[in-house]
């Protein structure tokens, strides 16, 4: 987590199967016509804005950050010559790539996450880097606090691994469910990360989701050849500092067989003892994923169709330089909610949706130009989606909140403690959302996009 000098602002005042290719087709516009001219009708009928639904309030997408990113990219790119297209271009990658990991990570539940890397040279050193995410450097996609530093040891190690080791050769971790090391954040599910040198060099990796629990976690790193001596400990933290601190990496010699990620899978499955992998899915759901596992990152026909339309609506809104941020925020915002309906409108239709509030709220997901305004009825479609287990309003408890934790490797299921700690009311200087900000070592840290700042009472 990098720390930010800033100042927070006090106010007083199931799932369709994951990584699905193919998408139901539905009518994308609520309202009918253009992207243009639902922003346009939906900013006319400006009524009940205090807080604005299009900026997906209490979901895995925060949409006032995407534009903020944005915006500095426009910003910076300007001051090198660069036109608005070339850009946007180059910017809107990050937001396509962001919007397909809502729909795998949020809509669908996926059991496979794909860790898409490359390798490129920085300050004249060869490194492993996220191409998808402005090329930021592998190891510092996690933080210092995750499991005592035991995360970031590790895949500095994998890192040193994946540039030197020959193709075919895998590197492995696991993460099991427990606390985090970051104050109050409990993960609850147990992710299992494979990454793997493909032929040229290139690496690349996965994520498996299962519901395995710390002692199956440990008995997969036995079962890879960890010594169990390494992993002993008496607390639970410590258990999973051990865990974390033993990364497994497998070479690839000459006139071996390769290891896939199925083989690890395989694995995972002996050590559960069942065919259920996470929730009630079953572990060949996972083997499906990884027949074609290109779907993960590639945009399905009903996502690329979203997506370059709000790549055109920005593209003209921005090509003046007098742009309306708020028409971003509502083109975004909605482009999401239609990629939503288009996923889970047809699990309501074909009775896959049994919860008695959804079915409820489902009736209002019919699309009528007679009796439903276009702004109900995409209220309708968040009310859905916050719904949805891991999303910022589904889950929650009297002191706990669930959410999706995205300051690791994946995306992950979580939990905030609301109790028993200090916590500050406000807004967050970063991603604009109102947040119990937690304080801590006179630091105060939001526990959306885990920024921080230092705060002194």
């Amino acid at each position: 987590m990098a720390e930010r000098s800033s100042r927070f602002t006090v106010d007083p005042s199931t799932s369709l199967r994951a990584g699905s290719s193919q998408l139901t087709e539905t009518t994308d516009n609520l309202g009918g016509g253009s992207l243009a001219q639902e922003v346009s009708q939906i900013r006319q009928n400006w009524a009940d804005q205090q807080k604005p639904w299009y900026l997906l309030p209490e979901t895995g997408f925060n949409v006032r950050l995407q534009i903020d990113q944005l915006e500095r990219d426009l910003e910076h790119g300007r001051k090198l010559g660069e036109t608005t297209e070339e850009i946007l271009q180059e910017s809107f990658q990050k937001i396509e790539q962001d919007i397909q990991g809502f729909k795998v990570e949020y809509l669908c539940e996926g059991l496979v996450l794909p860790i898409v890397l490359d390798t490129d040279v920085v300050d004249g050193q060869k490194r492993v880097i996220a191409p998808l995410y402005n090329s930021k450097l592998l190891v510092e996609t996690v933080s210092e606090q995750e499991r005592r530093g035991a995360v970031k040891q590790s895949l500095i190690q994998v890192e040193d691994f994946l540039l030197n080791a020959p193709p075919g050769s895998s590197a492995i971790m696991t993460s099991p469910p427990g606390p985090s090391g970051f104050e109050g954040i409990t993960y609850l599910d147990s992710q299992t990360y494979i990454w793997q040198i493909q032929e040229g060099g290139k690496p690349r990796g996965f994520t498996i989701r299962t519901n395995m629990n710390l002692e199956e976690n440990q008995r997969l790193l036995i079962s890879l050849g960890i010594d169990e001596k390494n992993l002993g400990a008496d607390s639970l933290e410590d258990k999973l500092t051990r865990i974390a601190v033993n990364p497994v990496f497998i070479r690839h010699d000459p006139g071996q067989k390769s290891w896939r990620v199925e083989d690890v899978v395989k694995i995972i499955r002996y050590v559960r003892g069942s065919d259920i992998a996470y929730k009630g899915r079953s572990f060949a759901e996972i083997y499906q994923n990884l027949e074609n596992p290109q779907h993960l990152w590639t945009l399905d026909e009903t996502t690329k169709r979203l997506t370059d339309q709000l790549k055109t609506f920005f593209l003209e809104q921005m090509a003046s330089g007098r742009y309306v941020r708020r028409d971003l925020e509502i083109a975004l915002g909605i482009t999401i909610l239609k990629l939503a309906r288009s996923i889970r409108k047809p699990l309501i239709d074909s009775g896959q949706v049994f919860d008695r509030e959804a079915q409820t709220e489902s009736a209002r997901m019919t699309i009528s130009s007679t009796d439903v305004t276009p702004t109900a009825d995409y209220k309708a479609i968040l009310f859905q989606v916050q719904q949805l287990p891991g999303c910022n309003g589904g889950g929650t408890t009297n002191n706990h909140e669930g959410y999706i934790f995205t300051g690791t490797i994946s995306p992950r299921h979580a939990e905030i403690s609301t109790s028993g700690e200090k916590t500050l009311n406000c807004i967050c200087p970063f991603c604009k959302n109102r947040v119990n900000a937690i304080i801590s070592n006179n630091t105060i840290t939001c526990p959306i996009c885990n920024s921080s700042a230092p705060y002194h009472c």
